[in-house]
């Protein structure tokens, strides 16, 4: 097999054993599971740390206090680093952590997050925003509030990630970060190449800036 495959893109998580091995055998960058402290694997990522606080400080500066997180199994460093973004925003806003507004699931699904979000926002002390880390978390939280009467974004705002299709065509339209996906590929390419080029050439971990994408969901009328 190895003798045909010249280079790989990681796209899903690979246990470390496996990776390390791997990266003996052929050139390998990690698009998923990053880690910046390998000196053998390159990485592309993005800042989801600095975007998730980015996001969160958004929100603080709309007057939202007790703000919630949705995200999936912490073993993918994306969903770590924006947990800690959103941790450090809180702290810097001086805003208590409740620990039952931080939602893990087990993985990307709607029907989950949909669940979790009704749950959560039919107690008596609810949040009053929510950063999720994909869009489809997103509209589940806005349809889970729907669902109980709320108003998003005037008794609820919602943050996704992604800025994939359905967050434009969402009602309200959901405020999202965006992530540059075709540079991301293309950035890892140009890595993989420069390694096939160059056997010896240095180890790289390249982080892409992102955007906030401002939409009806945080955005009072």
């Amino acid at each position: 097999m190895f003798n045909e495959v010249k280079m790989v893109i990681t796209l899903n998580h690979i246990n470390a054993a496996l990776l390390k091995q791997l990266s003996q055998l052929l050139p390998i960058v990690q698009c998923c599971d990053y880690d910046l402290e390998s000196t053998t694997v390159s990485s592309v990522n993005f800042d989801d740390l600095k975007m998730a606080r980015s996001a969160v400080d958004h929100l603080f500066s709309l007057g939202r206090r007790c703000v919630a997180f949705m995200s999936g199994p912490l073993k993918y460093s994306d969903n770590y680093y924006r947990k800690e973004g959103y941790l450090q925003s809180l702290k810097s806003n001086r805003a208590d952590l409740m620990p039952n507004w931080v939602i893990h699931l087990p993985e990307i699904n709607y029907n989950m997050a949909f669940s979790a979000a009704t749950q959560l926002l039919s107690q008596p002390v609810r949040p009053d925003a929510f950063l999720a880390i994909s869009d489809l978390f997103a509209c589940a939280i806005i349809n889970a509030a729907r669902r109980l009467g709320l108003r998003v974004p005037d008794d609820l705002m919602v943050i996704g990630y992604d800025n994939v299709d359905y967050s434009m065509i969402s009602s309200p339209t959901v405020t999202t970060i965006n992530t540059p996906k075709f540079q991301f590929g293309y950035t890892a390419c140009e890595l993989l190449i420069e390694k096939i080029q160059i056997p010896n050439a240095i180890t790289q971990h390249i982080s892409l800036p992102s955007e906030l994408i401002i939409r009806e969901s945080t955005t009072l009328r």
